[in-house]
C-alpha cells in the first residue's frame, strides 16, 4: 500500500531496472524489501535469463548485494516495483 501510495506500481521481471524496488512476500504478508542495484542479461552465460541483484538488509546479518533468488527470503514470492511511467 505505501508503494502505491508513492506512485510505485508492479512491473515484470523483464521490465525490471536499478533503482526498482523487490518485495518479498510470506503468504500474504510483507516479509523483506531491497532495491534493485543491477541487471544482468545472460547470467548465467549464455543463457536467456536475467539476473536481478539486490541490495538488502538481512536482520542482524548486515548489508549485502544478493542476487534475488539468494539469501534468507529466496523460497518466498517475488513482485518487483517501479516510480517510472
Amino acid at each position: 500500500m505505501i508503494l502505491q501510495d508513492d506512485g510505485y506500481h508492479e512491473i515484470r521481471l523483464p521490465a525490471v531496472e536499478p533503482g526498482d524496488i523487490v518485495v518479498y512476500y510470506d503468504l500474504d504478508h510483507v516479509s523483506h524489501t531491497g532495491m534493485v542495484t543491477e541487471v544482468v542479461d545472460g547470467d548465467p552465460p549464455g543463457s536467456n535469463l536475467r539476473a536481478v541483484r539486490i541490495l538488502s538488509k538481512w536482520a542482524s546479518a548486515g548489508e549485502y548485494v544478493h542476487r534475488a533468488q539468494d539469501g534468507p527470503y529466496a523460497e518466498e514470492r517475488v513482485t518487483y516495483w517501479t516510480d517510472r511511467p
